[in-house]
């Protein structure tokens, strides 16, 4: 049997190598704003979690139904205005549209 030499702490350290120090890339910290524009989801997410807020407070306090009654008023007057106007043309000086056909160029 061979016998087992021990060695103290530092007759092993003087034994072994000296390792190399693990070399990391180097940390590169962003600032907020450009953080923000390096991750497109996470500014997805945010501007949505904003627009979530906002909208659930303008829902609350009824100002959604309001603009929603504004803009179907808006709408049906555009559309019977526009009703109005086509019946005061006169309806012999509709003639159907030709378009000329388009330009090839030619390959030489």
């Amino acid at each position: 049997m061979k016998a087992i030499r021990r060695f103290s702490s530092s007759a092993r350290r003087a034994a072994l190598p000296d390792p190399e120090p693990e070399r990391r890339p180097p940390v590169v910290r962003l600032d907020p704003v450009q953080r923000i524009k390096e991750f497109p989801m996470i500014r997805t997410l945010i501007f949505g979690a904003i627009a979530g807020y906002v909208g659930k407070k303008l829902y609350d306090q009824g100002k959604l139904t309001a603009f929603k009654n504004d803009l179907t008023a808006r709408y049906n007057q555009a559309k019977a205005d526009i009703a109005t106007q086509r019946a005061d043309e006169p309806t012999s000086s509709t003639a159907p549209a030709t378009t000329a056909a388009p330009v090839r160029p030619t390959v030489s």
